[in-house]
C-alpha cells in the first residue's frame, strides 16, 4: 500500500471513530444522565472550549479541567473532587 493511501485509510478510520464518539455523546449521554439522575446522581458535561455557554463548568470542575489541559492522566489514575455540600465525586 502506498504511503498516501495508507495515510488516507487511517484518516478515514479515525474520522469514522470520531463520528461515532460524537453521536454517542449527543444521543447516549442524555439517556445515561437521565438514568443515573433517577438514582440521585448528578451528571453533565463541560469543556475548556465551550460551544454552549449553558455548559460552562461549575467552580469545582475548573481544577480538573485545567489538569486535563496540562496533559493526559496516567493510565488507571483516579481523582477525587470535593463537591462541598454535595459530597465527593
Amino acid at each position: 500500500m502506498t504511503g498516501a493511501l495508507r495515510t488516507r485509510t487511517r484518516t478515514v478510520s479515525v474520522l469514522a471513530m470520531l463520528g461515532a464518539a460524537i453521536d454517542a455523546c449527543r444521543v447516549e449521554a442524555p439517556r445515561i444522565a437521565e438514568r443515573v439522575g433517577a438514582a440521585g446522581v448528578a451528571a453533565g458535561r463541560t469543556s475548556h472550549r465551550l460551544r454552549n455557554p449553558a455548559n460552562a463548568p461549575e467552580p469545582w470542575m475548573v481544577p480538573p479541567l485545567d489538569e486535563f489541559r496540562a496533559g493526559p492522566p496516567q493510565p488507571g489514575a483516579w481523582r477525587s473532587v470535593d463537591l462541598g455540600l454535595r459530597g465527593t465525586g
